[in-house]
C-alpha cells in the first residue's frame, strides 16, 4: 500500500470512529489528527492538535480524543526503536501492531474554548427569551393595556406568545431554523383565540 493510500485509510478510519461516537467534524479534524499521527506523534501529541472548534462543538476534552486515538491508530511495526533506522508512521489498528510505550507524565491540557459564534448565538437567544418574556408578562400592566388585561383569554394569549418566543430562542441557540418556523404554530392558535 502506498503512503498516500495509508493516509487515506487512516483518515477514513478516524472519520468512522468519530461517527461511531456521535462526534461531529465541523472542519477537518479527522485529517488533522491523521497527519499528526503520520508525523510519528502518539495519541497524546496528536490530541493536542485537535482543533478547538471540534472540541467545543462536541463538548469533549483532549483526553477524550487521546482515548479515541489510542484505540484507532497504533505505531507501524516497521518503525525501528529510537536511535535506529526505520520510518515511523501510523497504521490502522486491527493489524498485528505492537502496543505503544507508556506515555510520559500527563501534559497540562489546554482547555477548549467555545466557538465565538456559538457564544454569540447563546447570548442572543438568552436576550431574546428574557426580553420577550418581560414584554409578554409585564408589558401589558406597565402600559395599562386594558384590552389584554380585561380579555377573558389573557393568560392563554400570553402563554402562546411565550411559547413562540421560546421556540425562536431555541432555534437561534441551536441553529435549527425549523424551530423558528415552528413558532408560527402558537401564533396561529393565538389568532384563533382573538376571535373569542
Amino acid at each position: 500500500m502506498s503512503h498516500q493510500d495509508q493516509r487515506i485509510a487512516l483518515i477514513a478510519r478516524l472519520a468512522d470512529e468519530l461517527d461511531r461516537r456521535g462526534w461531529r467534524d465541523p472542519g477537518d479534524a479527522a485529517r488533522t489528527l491523521a497527519l499528526a499521527l503520520e508525523r510519528g506523534q502518539g495519541p497524546r501529541g496528536a490530541a493536542a492538535e485537535a482543533p478547538s472548534r471540534f472540541l467545543a462543538v462536541n463538548g469533549i476534552s483532549r483526553s477524550d480524543v487521546e482515548a479515541m486515538l489510542t484505540g484507532v491508530a497504533a505505531p507501524d511495526p516497521s518503525a525501528g526503536p529510537r536511535g535506529t533506522s526505520g520510518t515511523a508512521g501510523p497504521r490502522v489498528a486491527g493489524d498485528d501492531a505492537p502496543r505503544s510505550r507508556v506515555a510520559p507524565v500527563a501534559e497540562r491540557e489546554t482547555p477548549a474554548r467555545p466557538e465565538p459564534r456559538l457564544v454569540a448565538r447563546l447570548i442572543l437567544a438568552i436576550v431574546a427569551f428574557a426580553g420577550g418574556s418581560v414584554l409578554i408578562w409585564l408589558g401589558p400592566s406597565a402600559t395599562d393595556w386594558k384590552w389584554l388585561l380585561d380579555h377573558p383569554n389573557r393568560l392563554a394569549l400570553q402563554a402562546l406568545c411565550q411559547a413562540s418566543v421560546a421556540l425562536v430562542a431555541a432555534g437561534i441557540a441551536t441553529r435549527r431554523w425549523q424551530l423558528v418556523a415552528a413558532s408560527g404554530g402558537p401564533l396561529l392558535a393565538l389568532l384563533g383565540l382573538l376571535g373569542r
